[in-house]
């Protein structure tokens, strides 16, 4: 490249022939050195390629013989950044044969590409490049069109001074004819299609071009493997720590193992009757979920031999006709399905299953007693009694069909006893004096425990019926629900003339809207062989509190993600440019160390038109922000559906 005619701004390029053995020895790029032996390129390559690093924008080469190593350094930064550059040749030799070795150089880097790095995707532009400027045809002595031109969009295509290939109608020393071109600009009638933008917006195949299936993907994977820690990850974790060798692995080896749920109380139409209908639908298929991922954790990881519930099963269970109430009975039980080889009890009724004292409702006691069982009954259990008591039909001094059930069964346990300690079950608390009887440290409330009653409900028992109980059962400790919160107080009776104490835990509530921030259960662990033990004095059963998963903290995880999710679409369809920069930064640390080549991994393409659908590169689309927001709403509410119905 000595020749008189080559009128270059550097003096010093190099002349290098195009071939597999000078790719090769393209290892490393060293930029700090402008001289690097390892890059076998000249100086002036190395400045062109800062240049494109260093400026996002069209590229203006004026040299009257242009070099083989610069087109390859241009075709590379081309590439690997997608700056488009236009590149603009200008030459005194018009000769044919200089012409053909251009093009036969861009083929070789395009051959070179496609044979090293067989990935369609990945040669897409470059691919693109070739057919563009073949197409173009352009004039070796086009004039170089100013820098205005050059910097106005990074959109337009590289433009590469080199004619076609030539077929057998065309021969390549033959003038050009640009008049004859297909793609000349000036035609006979100067007639161009326009497209209708709205209908083109509008129609299904241009929506479905504005789907950037990679960020859906990447998006609805992040949303599956959350989703699975709050719903599975988070319950198990939680339930493990109440498991029975972690607290009463010192009591015995012998033990009968008993879960308490209080209050689970299942929504339904009556719980929140000014909402809408859909929206009480929604909050309803959250808290069913809630209740059945927690009960099969219980059933599954603590495992308990026994299980009873303590009342207040259904919200308005008092209030529906037997058809509905018999759908959420159904219902209940597909929460709560039994396990067979476990004992499993729901027959203790609370004042929303049939009402309280005088005002209880005779056709929902009947209908719950028919379903459920004996409303009050006697389960002998690892040498213990436990003793389901229904004090809410106790407190009917009127109906004698409701009361004389109970009432029996507490005149035998008074005449009748079978040496094993006795615990209660019962719904409505006992009466105490909040003042001096207080609740200790683990109850949610600073207030103190409520004493009140009004339509169909009562906080405790009467005072009276509270002594009478103690008196004729005389149990070791009593375990209640209703409050929804923890309270953990001590009674002093008499039986017999005898002064004796009874502990009580109210247990707090296993629903998420019953409020309080920290749902739980209670665990009984009975010591079987008590009998057997030499000391026989201390206490033959051992109680701990299982906090169930936090209900809002995974809602608010949740909403979270679906904040920092809308702001990363935002990010890639309303401000593409900082996207792509950020990309291409991080594609190149990627790549520099993996790659023999850096256009090998490296490929930016515009957020807004991922695999070539959109070819409007670094503008603001607002439908594709819409339109992937739905299809990954869409997407979010699928995998919810399926964990939610997992257990079903």
């Amino acid at each position: 490249c000595a020749e008189e005619s080559c009128d270059c701004r550097v003096s010093d390029w190099d002349c290098k022939e195009i071939n597999s053995n000078f790719l090769d020895s393209i290892s490393e790029f060293n930029f700090s050195d402008r001289s690097s032996p390892l890059l076998n390129l000249s100086r002036r390559d190395l400045v062109v390629w800062k240049f494109a690093k260093s400026f996002n924008s069209s590229i203006l080469v004026e040299c009257s013989c242009f070099r083989v190593s610069n087109l390859v350094s241009l075709l590379v930064i081309r590439y690997v950044y997608s700056l488009e550059p236009k590149v603009c040749v200008k030459t005194i030799n018009t000769g044919n044969s200089k012409i053909m070795r251009y093009s036969a150089i861009c083929n070789s880097v395009r051959s070179f590409i496609m044979t090293r790095y067989a990935n369609v995707e990945k040669i897409t532009k470059l691919d693109q490049l070739y057919k563009q400027a073949s197409a173009r045809d352009m004039d070796i002595n086009t004039t170089p069109p100013s820098h205005k031109e050059t910097t106005d969009t990074l959109a337009t295509t590289m433009e590469i001074s080199f004619r076609p290939r030539y077929t057998a109608s065309r021969d390549p020393t033959s003038p050009i004819n640009t008049n004859s071109s297909p793609y000349s600009s000036t035609t006979k009638s100067g007639f161009k299609p326009r497209k209708n933008v709205m209908s083109s917006l509008t129609s299904p195949a241009s929506l479905l071009k504005k789907l950037h299936v990679k960020a859906l993907l990447i998006s609805l994977l992040v949303w599956l493997l959350w989703i699975n820690h709050n719903e599975r990850t988070v319950v198990h974790s939680t339930l493990s720590k109440c498991q029975w060798d972690k607290w009463d692995s010192n009591f015995s080896q012998q033990t009968h193992k008993v879960a308490l749920l209080a209050d689970p109380q299942i929504m339904d139409d009556y719980s929140y009757p000014g909402r809408p209908r859909i929206i009480n639908a929604f909050i309803r298929r959250i808290i069913d979920n809630y209740h059945k991922r927690n009960w099969e954790y219980i059933k599954h990881v603590i495992d308990p031999d026994s299980t009873f519930f303590l009342g207040d099963l259904f919200d308005g269970g008092r209030n529906w006709e037997d058809k509905d109430w018999l759908e959420e009975y159904q219902r209940f039980h597909s929460i709560y399905s039994v396990k067979t080889d476990r004992r499993t009890v729901f027959s203790l009724p609370g004042n929303h299953d049939i009402g309280f004292g005088e005002t209880v409702e005779v056709d929902s006691w009947r209908r719950f007693r028919g379903y459920f069982g004996e409303t009050s009954s006697v389960h002998d259990v690892g040498n213990h009694t436990i003793v389901i008591l229904d004090t809410i039909s106790l407190s009917d001094y009127q109906n004698e069909e409701v009361t004389t059930p109970t009432r029996k069964l507490l005149e035998r346990l008074n005449t009748e006893d079978n040496g094993n300690p006795r615990i209660i079950l019962t719904h409505v608390p006992f009466y105490r004096f909040p003042d001096q009887q207080t609740c200790g440290p683990l109850r949610e409330s600073t207030k103190k425990f409520p004493i009140m009653k009004g339509l169909q409900y009562q906080t405790v028992i009467d005072h009276q019926l509270t002594q009478e109980i103690l008196a004729k059962v005389h149990p070791e400790i009593i375990f209640a629900g209703d409050d929804h919160d923890y309270c953990h107080i001590e009674h002093d009776y008499l039986t017999n003339g005898t002064p004796k104490k009874a502990e009580e835990i109210t247990v707090k509530s296993c629903s998420m809207n019953m409020g309080i921030q920290y749902p739980a259960i209670q665990l009984l662990s009975l010591n079987t062989g008590y009998k057997d033990q030499k000391d026989g004095g201390g206490k033959t059963f051992k109680t701990q509190i299982c906090y169930l998963p936090a209900p809002y903290q995974s809602g608010l995880n949740y909403l979270y993600l679906l904040l920092l999710n809308l702001a990363a679409f935002v990010w890639v369809f309303i401000f593409p440019e900082s996207f792509q920069f950020v990309y291409a930064k991080a594609g190149a640390l990627i790549s520099r160390k993996k790659d023999y080549l850096p256009i090998a991994s490296v490929n930016v393409k515009s957020a807004a038109g991922q695999d070539g659908k959109n070819s409007d590169k670094g503008k603001r689309d607002f439908v594709a922000l819409v339109v992937n927001c739905f299809v990954g709403t869409v997407g979010i509410f699928s995998i919810f559906s399926v964990f939610y119905n997992a257990f079903y």
